[in-house]
């Protein structure tokens, strides 16, 4: 009896230290739950703190590429510098090759041309000229020629006697005037020595004696106009048939 007594002491000391256990098992586990959870929100909340963040870096990544868009679209018309008190033709390059325009000659520039040469001619006692069209064809062309070389000076040396002439301007626009090439000329006259058919020294008579040549009978006269982006230039040429100039006197 005894023995039975002492085993079921046992038993309830057992049953006791089971339960004991059971309980702090079993509140560590929970503890152990709660603290996973709460780990669990810091993770949700971690992770709503990171969507946040990256929702306020695309914000911040679109308002900067919106800055940078409008930087770039505000650099693009800076590629060429300019100032306040820089004009706008300074900014754009001249065209390296002169671009030619090729006018022609019209009825109003024939009277002149005709006017000029005849009324020096009358003073001599000479024929007027007549415009011939075939030397102004040639005379077109080769103003055409010099326009594409960028209106240089340089003769033709073709069959007709030959007189050059330009100007030019910094307008934007410019009136194409032979007046002004058939009284420069007509104009060395006073360089002109009939007496020793000669030129002043250190000048020119030439284009003079070829417009008064008495055996010339025709003008015909070509224009072009240069545009090298800083200014205007006309290429007048007249040509002359017969031609003069041989060595002998003009009249």
């Amino acid at each position: 009896m005894k023995v039975s007594k002492y085993i079921w002491e046992i038993l309830i000391v057992l049953a006791v230290l089971c339960m004991v256990l059971i309980f702090i098992f079993g509140k560590n586990t929970t503890d152990t739950t709660a603290v996973i959870s709460d780990s669990d929100k810091i993770e949700d909340q971690t992770s709503l703190t990171t969507t946040t963040d990256a929702i306020h870096s695309s914000a911040s990544s679109s308002v900067l590429d919106l800055e940078t868009q409008e930087t770039e679209s505000a650099v693009v018309p800076m590629v060429v510098p300019v100032t306040p008190n820089q004009e706008k033709e300074e900014i754009v390059p001249p065209s390296p090759v002169p671009t030619p325009s090729m006018s022609g000659v019209t009825s109003v520039h024939i009277q002149s041309i005709l006017a000029g040469h005849n009324t020096t001619r009358a003073g001599k006692g000479l024929s007027p000229l007549t415009y011939a069209p075939s030397v102004a064809k040639s005379a077109q062309a080769w103003a055409d020629n010099l326009a594409g070389r960028g209106c240089i000076l340089e003769h033709s040396d073709g069959p007709y006697g030959e007189n050059l002439y330009f100007s030019w301007t910094t307008a934007k626009t410019q009136t194409l005037d032979p007046t002004q090439a058939v009284f420069w000329w007509l104009d060395e006259e006073q360089y002109y020595n009939y007496s020793k058919n000669t030129c002043q020294a250190g000048e020119q008579c030439g284009h003079y004696t070829q417009a008064v040549w008495k055996e010339t009978t025709q003008v015909g006269c070509g224009v072009s106009v240069c545009d090298d982006g800083d200014r205007l230039t006309q290429m007048w040429v007249c040509q002359y048939n017969p031609s003069g100039n041989n060595g002998d006197r003009p009249y």
